[in-house]
């Protein structure tokens, strides 16, 4: 231990100065050899094994996390911790009040230690790491919260850049109140495990459901307004969101109010950002409610995705019946299958017309009757300017699939109407015989439809928008050739054709003229 004592040694000597005896120093004396070793010196590279080592170790830890987590809807809170010289690391969840609520590791669930939901609110994610008697700590704030919409209304602006439409289900005479949500949830969770999702749209076309989520109707160019409302009945508690600054936006939709730091009672309002739809149809999606939040490091976090399916009847206007009962507008079952068949035609009266008159000529395996040309749907009250549409009945084809003119302009005046396109019917007079035509539902064309000694029609009832001066007919198919009084016959369907042209291919001799100009009823 010799270098320990001559260190204690060197000390002693430099204790004190030297005594002044007034002589100065005697330098004629013999210098010391500088390069003679002096084994007296410490050895400064070999180790002292007596030393104090009181250098403080490196020691460091962090944590971070997202502001903010829906344990539900989105999943655990990610917990990112680095440390570097710690020999334990330990995570704590502390409370407002600083207690410990759960020791996670890389993630927290949102529940205590006993495996129960915390409830919703502030927490602290605290990190502490130990090297002997050093001690460091970081800590991350993080809000635990449950979010989730509840409830969903969707409205027009007067036709400024939405126009709404009211539904009607005919099985229930019930008109939709657009005062009350389209869907909505009991609670945010069904199970204790699990987000309580949105229904798929109702397949009901009937009758109104009282539970559910129902379609809306709305104009084919229109930038509907959604609003939602949070839900406040949560397994956590609380939702939690005061002080969390959350975020609420849907992908092709921007926010007009409420979406930025939403809170339960302050609903969230957003519009399209583009038109429903490019013409009339069906348009059937899943709207992405998406939550988050942002750190101070502005790293956006998504804490939750809550799905809404919706369906939107784009229709091409508001109902255009003259008649303004309730059940005198769009019902459910009709506009559906419509909207349906008229997926990709261009949002243009003529145009919707020609697909109606098609659609019903083909697809709605429907007949003429050959026998006597009687109507099974229509009715003419007092006269030809009075016909009442059994729409109902026809829905259900309760009264069978054999028609005759009358119905088949009524079908066309109440779909064309319900979809906001203004259709009346008008009566062709009187007792006249025809040319070559090919009835509904029948395969080949004939002047004769109701056999070798019934060629002509005491009336017949088709559809105009301009009071005959241009016509619309799903009864029958005209012969499109020069001569349509003879075989070979051309089809030609008849789709805004001229009124004169109309009567001179349809009529073979008699005199035939318009009357009346009017809407059917329906019921």
């Amino acid at each position: 231990m010799r270098p320990a004592l001559l260190l204690l040694a060197v000390l002693a000597g430099c204790s004190d100065p030297p005594e002044d005896t007034g002589t100065p120093p005697d330098d004629t004396g013999t210098p010391p050899d500088d390069t003679a070793p002096d084994d007296t010196a410490p050895d400064d590279t070999a180790p002292d094994d007596t030393a104090p080592d009181d250098t403080a170790p490196e020691v460091s830890v962090s944590v971070s996390a997202a502001p903010a987590f829906d344990p539900i809807l989105g999943g655990p809170l990610a917990i990112f911790l680095t440390s570097e010289g710690a020999t334990s690391v330990e995570v704590q969840v502390l409370d407002a009040k600083g207690n410990v609520v759960a020791t996670p590791t890389d993630a927290w669930d949102g529940r205590d230690a006993k495996g129960a939901w915390a409830p919703a609110g502030a927490y602290t994610v605290q990190v502490v790491g130990t090297r002997g008697k050093i001690r460091v700590e970081d800590a991350a704030d993080v809000h635990m919260v449950r979010c989730g919409v509840a409830r969903a209304w969707a409205e027009g602006d007067e036709g400024v850049s939405a126009e709404s439409v009211a539904l009607w289900w005919y099985g229930t005479r019930t008109l939709q109140d657009l005062a009350q949500p389209f869907v909505s949830l009991d609670a945010l969770e069904d199970v204790r495990e699990a987000a309580t999702v949105f229904p798929e749209v109702t397949s009901e076309l009937v009758e109104e459901p009282r539970h559910g989520n129902l379609p809306l109707a709305f104009t084919w160019d229109s930038r509907p307004i959604l609003t939602l409302e949070l839900g406040e009945d949560t397994v956590l508690g609380s939702p939690g969101l005061e002080g969390a600054d959350v975020s609420l936006g849907i992908p092709g939709w921007t926010a007009l109010a409420g979406a930025e730091g939403i809170l339960p009672d302050v609903p969230v309002v957003l519009q399209a950002d583009a038109p429903l739809a490019a013409g009339p149809s069906v348009v059937e999606t899943t709207l992405e409610i998406t939550f988050e939040v942002t750190g101070d490091d502005a790293v956006t976090h998504t804490i939750g995705v809550q799905n809404l399916p919706v369906r939107f009847y784009a229709v091409y206007d508001s109902p255009t019946f003259t008649r303004k009962q309730e059940d005198q507008t769009a019902w459910v079952a009709a506009v559906d299958p419509a909207l349906r068949a008229l997926a990709g035609v261009k949002p243009d009266p003529d145009a919707i017309l020609d697909a109606l008159v098609d659609w019903v000529y083909y697809d709605h395996d429907i007949a003429y009757d050959t026998y006597a040309g009687a109507s099974a749907y229509t009715d003419y009250i007092s006269g030809y300017d009075q016909a009442v549409f059994a729409l109902s009945a026809y829905l259900e084809r309760r009264f069978g699939r054999i028609v005759n003119c009358s119905d088949c302009a009524s079908i066309l005046v109440a779909w064309a109407n319900m979809l906001g396109v203004p259709l009346d019917y008008t009566i062709i007079l009187s007792n006249f015989y025809l040319n070559y035509i090919r009835a509904i539902g029948c395969d080949e064309y004939t002047h004769c439809p109701f056999g070798p000694y019934g060629c002509g029609f005491s009336y017949h009832a088709v559809t105009t928008d301009d009071e005959a001066a241009t016509i619309w007919d799903a009864t029958l198919a005209l012969d499109g050739d020069e001569d349509p009084s003879n075989p070979p016959s051309s089809l030609l369907m008849v789709q805004h054709i001229e009124g004169d042209e109309y009567l001179e291919r349809l009529v073979m001799s008699g005199t035939a003229y318009y009357e009346y100009s009017e809407q059917v009823v329906v019921q």
